[in-house]
This record gives structure tokens, C-alpha cells and sequence, in this order.
């Protein structure tokens, strides 16, 4: 390729390169061109390293995630919601294929041969803990129990004792251990259906 005609062009010698004035016109701006645009890359280059966007990034990512953490214990109370409407469901339908008051009479222990103790305690740590260990003592079985808190703050507590039972041996060996025993009867085996 030709290189462009300096004709009627005035010369000034570099060394062995000729150039004509527009030549090193042009040079000069290209290089105060050159001069701004590696000034406003290394502007660019600071205000990155300034302000990483890796790092803002990074940061969001941070609060989100820790944000987040906080939704798993908001959300606990209402799965245990949840949880509770699950067994009404269950025991709903489960009422609702039985005779509520013979589902009643079976958990209360009614229809089984043995001993019924209705006890008053209080509302403490190892009150049921002492009052079973008392029954089992005399190598006797605890069929089913049932705790109801009243008013007063102390806990009703109904249980129904298998087998043959001496019901004044039993009420003596509870009273003797300080256990307030409201009542003791005898309970007999009798169908429910």
C-alpha cells in the first residue's frame, strides 16, 4: 500500500520517517486523546475498586441470607398451628366414626375390672412421678390415667388400676407418701358395645 501523498504539503524530517504538519497535528491530538482516555480508565478503574461490585453483591447476598434466617422461627408457631388443625382433623373424623361418650368411657378406664383412685395433687415436678412409683411399689398396673387441671391450680388426677386390687392397702400406701386421695372404688369388667 501507497502512504498518503504529502504534495504541496510541508515536510519536517524525523530521523528517517518523514511526516508532514497535519501528520504531527493529528499525532499530538490522538495523543492528548490517548492521554484523557487513560485518565478516565484509571478514574473507572479506582471508582470500581472503590465500590467492588463483587462486594455489594456479596453484601446483598449476606442480608438476604440472614434476613431469611428469621422465617423459620416466625414460621414455627404456625406449623404447630398447623400441626394442632392436623389432629383436630384426625381426631374429628376419628369421633365422628365413634360414640363420642363411649370413647369417653374408654379412656377413663369405665368397663375394666380393677380399682379407680381420683387423687388431688399439686401442679408440680415429680408429684405424678411419686404417685406412680407408690402404685408400682405394690407391683401393680396403671391401665390408663387422666389429667385434668381445676381452678385452684392443683391437678385432678384419675387413674384405673388393673387386676385385683386392695383398694384400703392402696389408699393407705398413697396417704402414707402424703398423696391426697379424693376417692377409691372398685371397678368392674363390663362390655361397652
Amino acid at each position: 500500500s501507497k502512504s498518503p501523498s504529502t504534495k504541496g504539503k510541508k515536510v519536517v524530517s524525523l530521523s528517517q520517517a518523514r511526516a508532514s504538519k497535519q501528520d504531527i497535528a493529528n499525532i499530538k491530538a490522538m495523543t492528548s486523546a490517548l492521554k484523557a482516555y487513560t485518565s478516565a480508565l484509571s478514574g473507572l478503574k479506582a471508582t470500581v475498586k472503590k465500590n467492588d461490585p463483587s462486594k455489594i453483591v456479596n453484601n446483598m447476598n449476606k442480608s438476604i441470607i440472614n434476613s431469611t434466617k428469621g422465617w423459620s422461627k416466625a414460621a414455627e408457631p404456625i406449623k404447630k398451628m398447623g400441626d394442632a388443625f392436623k389432629y383436630l382433623a384426625t381426631f374429628a373424623s376419628a369421633m365422628a366414626k365413634k360414640d363420642v361418650f363411649k370413647a369417653f368411657l374408654e379412656i377413663s378406664g369405665y368397663g375394666e375390672e380393677g380399682v379407680r383412685v381420683i387423687i388431688s395433687a399439686d401442679d408440680t415436678v415429680g408429684t405424678l412421678a411419686k404417685i406412680t412409683e407408690t402404685i408400682s411399689a405394690d407391683n401393680l398396673n396403671i391401665k390408663r390415667t387422666v389429667v385434668a387441671t381445676r381452678k385452684s391450680g392443683k391437678v385432678a388426677i384419675e387413674i384405673q388400676i388393673d387386676g385385683k386390687v386392695d383398694p384400703s392397702h392402696l389408699e393407705k400406701a398413697l396417704l402414707a407418701k402424703g398423696i391426697q386421695v379424693d376417692s377409691i372404688e372398685l371397678t368392674e369388667a363390663k362390655s361397652l358395645d
